[in-house]
């Protein structure tokens, strides 16, 4: 099963914005060409501000694999892992974070990658050997390290886990929290978070919809507040290795919403 048979790849997605379309496109070509017989769903969210955790569940209703691939939009990395971390939760009570660190590539270098063919293997060198390629400065190395334990951009889960869990709350809205919460209750109602030290992965540069730099800067439209979810995550934090108390927090959220 080496072209993503039996795979759902779950990417949330609004096309309300012209740059992070024509990355978003771009890399749908490569994951339909690295990937040819993987399911490709697009999860849809119409609420104001977009809730990646909605459009995650509305893809996953859709999804007919066995394994799913929570992916960003914006998210490039090598499919070959994806497809050696699907085959390890066919045959284990796992899911995994396919990375060990993630880049946040600058506008000049994905500019360049965007510009070239998809049908390709990887075409960028990951750790990014110049610093000016990549955001965060001094931080850079640091960000890149840690992206993994917030559950950022690419999650390997099997269908029945995700179901088990209870999908993602839906009461995170706008950017901030949802995947580390999400991680959060995979730990603790399926299994503790498989991690990949073997392969780097690339976020694709695009521009802020907020104004500023920091959490501002990451405001989705109709998000009043950077980090609106902090204060739900805190709780999917507190309830983190606890099976009762987690199963509590992720019931109430779907009967916020149900």
């Amino acid at each position: 099963m080496d072209r993503g048979e039996g795979i759902s790849l779950i990417v949330p997605f609004r096309p309300d914005d012209a740059g992070r379309l024509k990355t978003w496109l771009w890399l749908k070509r490569y994951w339909q060409w690295s990937l040819p017989a993987a399911e490709l769903i697009v999860g849809r969210d119409d609420g104001l501000p977009f809730s990646k955790t909605c459009a995650v569940n509305e893809g996953a209703a859709r999804a007919t694999g066995d394994v799913f691939v929570i992916l960003d939009a914006d998210c490039y990395m090598d499919a070959g892992t994806l497809i050696a971390c699907a085959e390890h939760v066919r045959l284990n009570r796992a899911w995994w974070m396919p990375y060990k660190a993630m880049w946040r590539l600058k506008k000049h270098v994905t500019r360049r990658l965007l510009s070239q063919d998809p049908e390709a293997p990887m075409q960028v060198t990951l750790p990014p050997p110049d610093t000016e390629d990549v955001q965060g400065e001094e931080n850079a190395w640091a960000w890149a390290y840690d992206a993994r334990t917030h559950g950022a951009m690419c999650q390997v889960i099997p269908a029945a886990g995700f179901r088990e869990v209870g999908g993602m709350d839906p009461r995170f809205r706008g950017w901030g929290g949802e995947d580390s919460s999400f991680a959060f209750a995979l730990d603790t109602l399926w299994a503790p978070r498989s991690l990949d030290d073997s392969v780097d992965a690339a976020h694709l540069w695009h521009a802020r919809i907020g104004e500023g730099k920091g959490p501002r800067g990451r405001m989705w439209v109709g998000q009043e507040a950077p980090r609106t979810g902090t204060s739900l995550r805190a709780r999917y934090e507190h309830c983190s290795g606890k099976p009762g108390a987690m199963r509590s927090l992720v019931r109430e959220g779907l009967r916020a919403v149900g």
